[in-house]
């Protein structure tokens, strides 16, 4: 069985999760393009080597999670929520989001180009 673009996109998503608890950025830095943006809840804008430097740092775990994928040609659109757990000195926080992403298919397979998270009600 060959595998659709959307699934696609979601074993993508899987491996950034997966990256990110593993605290591997090689396995993560992979995963975006050279010229991804990453926007934070809080309106903070990350490239892609400052977002695999944070997300692997140790005091965060992402849960798996459940998208819906739209394909538009060479270009897909991934939304769902995010459930990330940080490690603070005051203790752990939950904080719950809802993201949209974008890859794009390049030569070498999809790559993610952009997220965007907002904070959202538990």
């Amino acid at each position: 069985m060959s595998t659709t673009d959307a699934e696609a996109i979601i074993e993508l998503d899987r491996r950034r999760v997966d990256a990110c608890n593993a605290r591997d950025p090689a396995a993560m830095r992979v995963l975006f393009a050279d010229d991804y943006v990453h926007i934070h809840t809080g309106g903070h804008r990350d490239t892609a080597d400052q977002i695999v430097a944070h997300a692997t740092k140790g005091d965060r775990t992402l849960a798996p999670r459940t998208l819906d994928v739209r394909v538009y040609g060479d270009c897909a659109i991934a939304i769902g929520p995010q459930v990330m757990t940080v490690q603070t000195p005051d203790g752990e926080r939950v904080v719950h989001m809802l993201c949209t992403q974008v890859a794009h298919r390049f030569a070498d397979g999809w790559k993610f180009v952009s997220l965007h998270s907002c904070a959202i009600a538990a």
